[in-house]
C-alpha cells in the first residue's frame, strides 16, 4: 500500500541526512512512497440489503450513496451499481428491477456500456429485486464474470467484478430464508452473513500487500527512543 502522512515519524535525524536537535525529521525522507502499481489501490465493498440492513456501495470506506445523494433512492429500487474507473469519479446508477419495464434492460445496457477493465460494484437494494427476467439478469452479470447469480426473486446478492472479467473479484449470495424448511419466505433473515462482497483492486485486478518502503529505515522513533539512541 502507498504510505500516507501517518507514516511520518518524528526523529532526530533523516535518512541519509545530518542529525538535527531542534525539530523532528521525516524518517521517510528520500524514500519512494508510492504504490507498486500505476493505478491507485482501492478497497471496493458491495453489500446487499437484507432485512432492515440497507444496501451499500463503498470505495475506500466512502459510502457512495451518501456522497452521491442516493440514500433515499437506493432503498426503494431493485438494484444499484457503481462504476469505478479511476481517475474519473465513481458513477452510481440505480434500476427498478422489481416491476415490469425498463429496469432490467437499463441495468444490462449500463453494464454493456461500461469500459472493459473497469471495476463494477453491484448490490440488490430491496426485497424482490430479482422478480423480473432472471435469465436476462444472469446474462448481463456474466459480463463482469459472475459465478453465482441470483436464483430466487428475493435473494440478497452483491458482487465486485471487472467488465470483461472471467471471474468476479468477490461475490456474495444470501437466500432470504431457509427454503428447504420454508419454500416461501414470509420474512428475510436480518444477519449480515454472506451479503457483503469485498475486494482490493488496482488497475482492474486483485491487489495484494507489498513490502513496506519503510521497513529498513534506520531513523525511526521519537526523540530519545531506543532506535534514536542507537543511531
Amino acid at each position: 500500500h502507498a504510505a500516507t502522512a501517518s507514516d511520518e515519524i518524528g526523529a532526530a535525524g533523516s535518512v541519509g541526512g545530518a542529525a538535527t536537535c531542534d525539530a523532528p525529521a521525516d524518517g521517510a525522507a528520500g524514500r519512494a512512497l508510492i504504490d507498486a502499481t500505476a493505478c491507485p489501490s482501492l478497497r471496493l465493498e458491495a453489500a446487499a440489503a437484507s432485512g432492515d440492513q440497507p444496501c451499500a456501495l463503498m470505495v475506500n470506506g466512502v459510502d457512495l450513496f451518501t456522497s452521491c445523494g442516493l440514500g433515499r433512492l437506493s432503498r426503494s429500487v431493485g438494484v444499484c451499481a457503481a462504476l469505478v474507473d479511476a481517475p474519473h469519479p465513481p458513477r452510481v446508477a440505480c434500476f427498478d428491477t422489481t416491476a415490469p419495464g425498463a429496469g432490467v434492460e437499463g441495468l444490462a445496457t449500463w453494464i454493456d456500456d461500461a469500459p472493459l477493465g473497469a471495476p463494477i460494484l453491484l448490490a440488490s437494494c430491496s426485497r424482490l429485486a430479482w422478480q423480473q427476467d432472471l435469465d436476462r439478469v444472469a446474462a448481463a452479470l456474466g459480463a463482469i464474470g459472475t459465478n453465482s447469480t441470483p436464483t430466487n426473486i428475493d435473494d440478497a446478492y452483491a458482487v465486485v467484478g471487472v467488465k470483461g472479467g472471467a471471474a468476479p473479484l468477490a461475490e456474495a449470495t444470501q437466500p432470504c430464508c431457509d427454503r428447504a424448511a420454508t419454500p416461501i419466505c414470509h420474512t428475510c433473515r436480518t444477519d449480515a452473513l454472506d451479503r457483503t462482497a469485498t475486494a482490493d483492486v488496482a488497475c482492474g485486478v486483485a491487489a495484494s500487500n507489498g513490502t513496506s518502503t519503510l521497513a529498513a529505515a534506520p531513523y525511526l522513533g521519537a526523540w530519545g527512543s531506543p532506535p534514536h539512541v542507537a543511531a
